[in-house]
């Protein structure tokens, strides 16, 4: 996506610096390794029937709320976004942001007396690339209203000694695990899927809960009147 924004912003150009600067992104974009993120997605809609068929067994689930502002405790640290999905505002965004960063740096180079050199600025605007990569997505995924807690390994490497591995699909896949400062999960409140007997579930969970430590989360019952 950051690419085809590039690309766009490329044609439409007549600042001869700034198109071979963003001919030098492009091709950096295009060699890089981009599997240096690592992401814990949440959503600002916890009882969305689009979700419950997607992500909990078509009902047959429970949709976990934080206190997000224990988020702030996270250890490795992550960055928390709102994800973007309006097309106009991820254009807006990511060549604003690339724009204000070639500018300065551009002036920095300047002020120095050093020749501005397109591979030189480069290698600061990757790193906003790097930036973006996370918060923007298709358009088609808007009613999910997704935060993202993401953490960049690349520019932390002495946490890769401690990642984890889960098998997914016949591949190895790794994780980092997250510590929060008291030790638990931050569950605020817990709603049960639509197909699930409230009851039942309400009654069985509130015994999981309190063998686990967990007092004073709210049990709710979904709001969604749906039947698969």
């Amino acid at each position: 996506m950051i690419t085809q924004m590039c690309s766009e912003e490329l044609k439409s150009s007549s600042e001869e610096n700034w198109k071979d600067t963003l001919k030098c992104v492009l091709e950096y974009l295009q060699r890089e390794d981009t599997n240096n993120f690592f992401i814990t997605c949440f959503t600002k809609r916890g009882d969305q029937l689009s979700q419950w068929r997607g992500y909990a067994s078509d009902g047959y689930g429970y949709s976990i709320g934080f206190d997000t502002t224990k988020f702030l405790n996270i250890e490795p640290p992550f960055v928390a976004y709102n994800v973007l999905y309006a097309v106009e505002l991820q254009q807006k965004l990511c060549i604003s942001l690339l724009r204000t960063a070639y500018n300065a740096v551009s002036d920095v180079i300047s002020n120095h007396g050093y020749e501005q050199r397109p591979a030189l600025v480069c290698q600061f605007l990757a790193f906003y690339c790097y930036v973006l990569t996370p918060i923007l997505k298709n358009a088609s995924f808007e009613e999910e209203s997704e935060i993202r807690l993401c953490f960049n390994i690349k520019f932390q490497e002495a946490s890769k000694k401690n990642l984890l591995f889960c098998e997914r699909k016949g591949i190895l896949v790794p994780h980092i695990p997250i510590q929060f400062a008291e030790g638990k999960l931050p569950i605020r409140e817990i709603i049960v899927g639509p197909n699930l007997n409230f009851e039942q579930a309400k009654w069985s969970l509130q015994q999981f809960l309190e063998q686990q430590g967990y007092a004073g989360v709210e049990i709710k019952k979904s709001a969604i009147p749906y039947i698969s």
